[in-house]
C-alpha cells in the first residue's frame, strides 16, 4: 500500500488560519512516520485527515480516548471488540501484544477496565484499536506518561508490528521517534 498526500492545506477548525500549507507525504508499507510539533500545531487534525480518507482501512488510537469502555471487565472488553470484526483473530492472539507491551493479561484479565491505571488503560486501548484489520495505523501521543522501559517496550512493538503496513506516530518525544521512524516530519 501506498500513502500519497499532496500539496495539502489544514485550516484551524474555529478561526481558519492556516496550520498546514502545502504538505506532501508518500508512505510505503513499512513505514513509519514520526509527527512532531508545538501544540495547537495541526498533529492530531492531520491524522484525523488521513483516517477519514481511509477509515475502512485504518487503526486508529486517539489520544484520551482510553476510558471508552463498554463491558465490564478486561477480558469481555477485548471479547466485545473481537465479536464486531469479521477476522480469525482469538483472544490467545492478543494476549502476546499485551504483554509485549508491558501489561500480564492473567493479572488484569478479570478486573474492570475503569480501574486500570492511566498507562495500563492506554495500552489496552492500542491493542483494541490493533483489532480493526487495517493497512495504516495511526497512533496519536502513545507514549506520552509512559515510562522509559514502556517506551522501549512500545518501540520494539511498533518495529515488529510495521512490516506490512503505514505508521503515522503523534509524539512530543523527538528521541522516541529518532529510535523507530524512518521519517520525521515537524509541523
Amino acid at each position: 500500500m501506498t500513502l500519497k498526500i499532496s500539496n495539502f492545506k489544514l485550516y484551524h477548525p474555529t478561526d481558519q488560519s492556516i496550520l498546514i500549507n502545502n504538505f506532501n507525504l508518500l508512505a510505503d508499507n513499512g513505514d513509519i512516520i514520526g509527527i512532531i510539533g508545538p501544540n495547537g500545531s495541526g498533529k492530531t487534525l492531520f491524522l484525523d485527515f488521513v483516517y477519514q480518507l481511509n477509515s475502512v482501512s485504518t487503526a486508529y488510537f486517539l489520544q484520551d480516548n482510553e476510558k471508552a469502555y463498554f463491558t465490564e471487565t478486561v477480558k469481555d472488553e477485548i471479547n466485545y471488540h473481537l465479536q464486531n470484526i469479521d477476522t480469525n483473530i482469538v483472544l490467545e492472539n492478543i494476549i502476546p501484544d499485551i504483554k509485549a507491551l508491558g501489561l500480564n493479561y492473567n493479572n488484569i484479565r478479570y478486573l474492570s477496565p475503569f480501574v486500570l491505571s492511566s498507562i495500563e488503560s492506554k495500552i489496552l486501548t492500542f491493542v483494541l484499536s490493533l483489532l480493526k484489520p487495517h493497512k495504516i495505523c495511526l497512533v496519536d501521543e502513545l507514549d506520552s506518561g509512559i515510562t522509559l522501559e514502556g517506551k522501549s517496550k512500545l518501540s520494539e512493538f511498533l518495529k515488529k508490528n510495521s512490516n506490512e503496513k503505514i505508521t503515522l506516530i503523534i509524539s512530543h518525544d523527538n528521541k522516541f521517534l529518532e529510535d523507530i521512524c524512518s521519517k520525521i516530519i515537524r509541523l
